[in-house]
């Protein structure tokens, strides 16, 4: 397992959101697929995700530790495809008899509450979508070509009276935020 900076351990680091060639055809072959423009689709990938909090896609085989409060726990994503077992203090539970669960994350202990403490339950499922959503796809196209527009190593220019400044970073605007908004965990998740 790989550690996330969610919060939980994946099988494998998740790629880019989007490929080099897929953004020669978005683009209708303005950019190239090159070293620059993975360079690109890993930063915004990296941005999309940290603003959602968790990896999206592709379906990634994945652990938590939980540390829960009451009769439920949420795991860090919001399409679960499966919750393969569930531990708490070391004693492996019966999925059906001791808990339940659904996509959207929740994990139900069915007849009290779960043991309290720091990480007490340990949880490995499948969670992300098989294909990247298209809206999700849109935002990480966006990014990507915004850096990929700022000239390498240019930070302003002035010719004939006229200055322009140059933004490297990688930043949501408020439209992305809003197609983001059905990806991203509740807070305190």
């Amino acid at each position: 397992m790989v550690p996330t900076p969610w919060g939980y351990d994946a099988a494998k680091k998740p790629p880019a959101l989007a490929t080099g060639d897929d953004l020669v055809t978005v683009s209708g072959g303005r950019w190239k697929a090159d070293a620059r423009s993975a360079q690109a689709l890993l930063s915004a990938s990296a941005t999309i995700r940290s603003y959602c909090g968790w990896h999206i896609a592709p379906l990634l085989s994945c652990e938590a530790q939980i540390s829960p409060r009451g009769c439920f726990i949420s795991l860090p994503a919001l399409q679960v495809a499966s919750v393969d077992s569930v531990v708490e203090e070391g004693t492996t539970l019966v999925g059906g008899v001791d808990w339940e669960w659904s996509k959207n994350g929740l994990i139900h202990r069915i007849d009290h509450a779960w043991k309290r403490g720091l990480a007490t339950v340990v949880v490995n499922y499948e969670a992300g979508f098989d294909e990247v959503p298209d809206d999700v796809l849109a935002v990480c196209f966006q990014m990507a070509q915004r850096l990929l527009a700022v000239p390498f190593g240019i930070k302003s220019e002035t010719a004939d009276g006229v200055s322009v400044s140059y933004d490297a970073s990688v930043r949501l605007t408020t439209n992305e935020t809003l197609l983001l908004s059905s990806y991203m965990l509740p807070q305190g998740v």
